[in-house]
């Protein structure tokens, strides 16, 4: 193997491993972002279209901060509220 395509080959790898390792720290922030809510809010929504008014307004609150420039953590912060909302529906955390 040459030498350009071996350090090609290292940088593809070293890209998959700052994947994996960004895509396992937003899964555990993620983890941690449900569990906060699940102390804070108990119950989650009565129905799914309760679920999906409590989705639409964190959804509501990531736009704002996209158009309203807030940086890179709040975007990351009310996105992380809009996949935490969204997962507790997944997960049935809908109480009749």
């Amino acid at each position: 193997m040459s030498d350009i395509k071996r350090d090609m080959a290292m940088e593809r790898l070293d890209a998959v491993m700052d994947l994996e390792a960004r895509q396992a720290e937003a899964i555990k922030m993620l983890i941690e972002r449900i569990t906060h809510a699940r102390r804070e809010h108990p119950v989650f929504a009565t129905d799914a279209e309760g679920a999906m008014d409590v989705i639409d307004d964190e959804f509501c609150e990531l736009i704002q901060a996209v158009r309203d420039d807030e940086g890179q953590a709040r975007i990351v912060d009310e996105a992380l509220d809009v996949a935490a909302t969204a997962m507790r529906l997944v997960m049935g955390e809908v109480k009749s």
